[in-house]
């Protein structure tokens, strides 16, 4: 009898696009996957799908999807992690969630299930599946060596650096090189115990600490000595990434069909066509520009970017969300009322219509896989540093907060596939000559380009029959078959179609 899974993501796009692709992997080895998504969340990629790829369920694959309620209306303004939302997550999803799990084991109906795999940052699913007598596999988001930087947060804390003294490196963390203290996560930096980051990652180390598997979306080679360190404190944590569709990493098989993105995208936002604005582009000339689905940045940033952009005289594609300056704007999915003359400089627009192209949303992996694209402008969240990663783009590093600064260390000091920017002010703004002068540097650096091809081709044998990624995977899908399963009603509707 084929296991059962049931996959519960914490209802951000960072969290739910590795989820929905580890589903689609387990599926392909047979495994049935209950998606649980809010009800908020399905609105918003219902819309954003449109007439495109009409429902999300595909009644020839084994993902059914399941919707539950956020506890919050749907008004509220659902772009950063304040106390509202956070404390939404942790009562109402929670109860909402248990009592659909309530109702599918009381049911009967094969397969039942058989294991529950959450995001690590909705710790209490690991208590929902503890109560239900399921075993619990935490999937860990970020990178391995932010795991091993949090699994040793007490060493920091006994050292003094929460928050980091103001000088002298940070050496003593297993499996780590040195850091700067502006290379820990960003909660770490504050030392602010309330900050509602850093709660979630307190309240997740139980479950991680006894959990018996731990998933997470990285390659062991490009994090080797950070993995050896976590297996001393987890022996079965898995790398079985990078988590995205395996066309991408088939030899030089880079789909360019917009058409072809996969049925089971469950983007929040409408997702621009710009692929043929690319195709009219020299191989290689296009900077790619997103700071991913959460973060914001002031209004003066957003104009030294702008200004960034047209003095280093490059082609760009700029993914400005129209929540990207302000939290009080308005939760949309729409590519066309969104203007952008409010946020940036007086003839920007004109200035670059030659060369410039702003969408709101983009089919990101599409995007870094195109000829045209030489480049990545990222705010360093792990899904983006991961895709340009396995489709070898250099990248332009410019983080927002979160485990984003460690990340960049990854990217600029470890592997050397990427570029830091430097503020010249005290308020920490990044003034639009020194984007200028990095721009035009990643897009001429020849070497560092031919790292990142070779960065792609570490990844590339990692999931290839035999590899590290191909193993983990193997060993953890063995798992799934072997355990024991719970009766579970599949006749319950979903609701999504």
């Amino acid at each position: 009898m084929a296991p059962h899974v049931v996959v519960i993501p914490y209802p951000v796009q960072g969290h739910i696009n590795p989820l929905i692709r580890l589903s689609e992997k387990l599926a392909s080895q047979g495994i049935i996957i209950t998606f649980v998504n809010t009800d908020f969340n399905h609105s918003r990629m219902m819309k954003a799908r449109n007439a495109r790829h009409g429902m999300l369920e595909d009644p020839s694959f084994n993902i059914r999807f399941v919707k539950v309620s956020d506890g919050l209306p749907f008004d509220f303004k659902r772009t950063s992690f304040s106390k509202g939302a956070f404390d939404a997550l942790m009562t109402t999803m929670r109860a909402s969630t248990e009592d659909l799990l309530q109702k599918l084991l009381t049911q009967s109906c094969e397969p039942p299930v058989s294991c529950v795999i959450g995001s690590s940052f909705l710790p209490w699913t690991f208590d929902v599946a503890k109560k239900f007598g399921l075993p619990f596999v935490p999937f860990w988001s970020q990178a391995v060596s932010v795991h091993v930087i949090y699994r040793y947060l007490s060493m920091i804390i006994d050292n003094g650096d929460f928050p980091p003294k103001k000088q002298g490196m940070i050496d003593y963390i297993p499996g780590l090189p040195p850091m700067q203290p502006e290379d820990l996560p960003s909660d770490i930096q504050s030392g602010d115990p309330s900050n509602i980051i850093h709660q979630l990652v307190v309240q997740q180390l139980p479950a991680l600490k006894e959990a018996t598997w731990i998933i997470s979306n990285t390659v062991y080679e490009l994090e080797s000595q950070a993995s050896d360190a976590l297996k001393e404190l987890s022996p079965l944590f898995g790398s079985i990434g990078p988590l995205i569709p395996s066309i991408y990493l088939e030899g030089e098989g880079k789909p360019q069909d917009f058409s072809i993105v996969s049925p089971r995208s469950l983007s929040l936002w409408a997702e621009s066509n710009c692929l043929p604005w690319l195709d009219s582009k020299p191989e290689r000339s296009v900077l790619y520009v997103s700071f991913g689905s959460l973060a914001q940045i002031s209004k003066v940033q957003v104009h030294e970017i702008a200004i960034g952009l047209m003095e280093s005289e490059q082609a760009f594609l700029w993914v400005n969300r129209p929540d990207l300056v302000s939290s009080e704007a308005e939760t949309t999915t729409s590519t066309t009322d969104y203007n952008y003359d409010d946020i940036l400089p007086e003839g920007f627009l004109e200035k670059t219509k030659d060369r410039g192209l702003l969408v709101p949303w983009s089919p990101q992996i599409l995007v870094l896989s195109h000829p045209s694209v030489g480049g990545f402008f990222t705010h360093g969240g792990w899904n983006s540093t991961v895709e340009s990663l396995s489709l070898g783009v250099p990248m332009l590093v410019f983080p927002q907060g979160v485990e984003q600064s460690t990340n960049r260390m990854l990217v600029v000091n470890q592997w050397k596939i990427g570029l830091r920017l430097d503020s010249c002010r005290d308020d920490a703004i990044i003034e639009g000559a020194e984007i200028a002068r990095c721009v035009r540097a990643l897009l001429k650096d020849e070497e560092m380009r031919k790292r990142s091809s070779e960065v792609r081709e570490t990844i590339m044998k990692a999931v290839g029959e035999g590899g590290s990624s191909w193993k983990n995977t193997k060993d953890f899908v063995d798992y799934l078959v072997l355990l024991p399963t719970k009766k579970m009603d599949l006749s319950l509707e979903s609701g999504l179609n």
